[in-house]
């Protein structure tokens, strides 16, 4: 029994919830929504592009910061103080975007939402991008 047991405690010992995470966990946000929240100046929301440095470069959502997926961390000084977090990827197909929020939310940090769609759907919606010279 105490074989079985150990196991359970180790897993848990590092987590804030005993709930695990899942999809359903993740609020979404559209178009619409995103857009409304960075013309917003009374909350502080904070936009991730969590694709590669090199993405983020050639062309993203204006207002966003670039944190890939492999460098979100608990305690990041650029995310002090955001009373909102949205992330976004490449598009419909890219599940960067809900597992980086998923991670957020494993690391103790709150509302947090995905930009579900990314940069295919803000590009579809034809809204301005910020693109390298």
């Amino acid at each position: 029994m105490i074989f079985f047991v150990a196991p359970l405690l180790l897993f848990g010992a590092g987590c804030k919830s005993s709930r695990p995470i899942s999809d359903t966990n993740v609020q979404r946000m559209d178009v619409e929504d995103l857009e409304k929240e960075l013309s917003r100046r009374r909350v502080q929301m904070v936009l991730i592009d969590v694709r590669s440095h090199e993405k983020y470069a050639a062309e993203h959502i204006p207002g966003a910061i670039s944190i890939p997926l492999p460098d979100i961390r608990r305690g990041d000084g650029r995310l002090a103080g955001a009373k909102l977090i949205t992330v976004y990827a490449d598009g419909w197909n890219d599940m960067i975007g809900q597992a980086a929020a998923k991670k957020l939310l494993v690391l103790g940090y709150k509302n947090i939402y995905c930009f579900h769609g990314g940069i295919e759907l803000w590009k579809d919606a034809q809204k301005p991008l910020v693109t390298a010279p």
